[in-house]
């Protein structure tokens, strides 16, 4: 997991929560894995994807993309601070990481 969206910990925190339901419920050591590996690998990937894009643009060293990420932040700077946050109307790009419930899966553990 890159560390450039902070998530290694709660990525870790998650794994070993799921890991422990998926182990409780299979039948054996090999279908709970195959559990957990089926549970996990969506989340995990999406956001190893994101942090590894989020790392190669804010580590960038290429002029061309170094000029263009800091002119969009300078640009978004300055509206946010002119217009609100609220009024500019950006989706949340961290929404999939922070509307994530875990205890919302369909199987807990009695």
């Amino acid at each position: 997991m890159p560390p450039n969206l902070g998530q290694g910990g709660g990525m870790a925190l998650e794994s070993a929560s799921i890991l422990s339901q998926c182990l409780l419920i299979g039948e054996t050591l090999s279908k709970g894995l195959e559990k957990y590996e089926t549970r996990r690998i969506g989340r995990t990937s999406i956001v190893a994807n994101e942090s590894k894009t989020n790392g190669d643009l804010f580590q960038a060293s290429n002029a061309f993309t170094v000029l263009l990420r800091d002119s969009l932040f300078s640009y978004l700077g300055k509206q946010t601070y002119k217009e609100g946050v609220d009024e500019l109307e950006i989706p949340d790009p961290f929404a999939y990481l922070f509307s994530y419930r875990l205890l919302s899966w369909p199987h807990p553990v009695k």
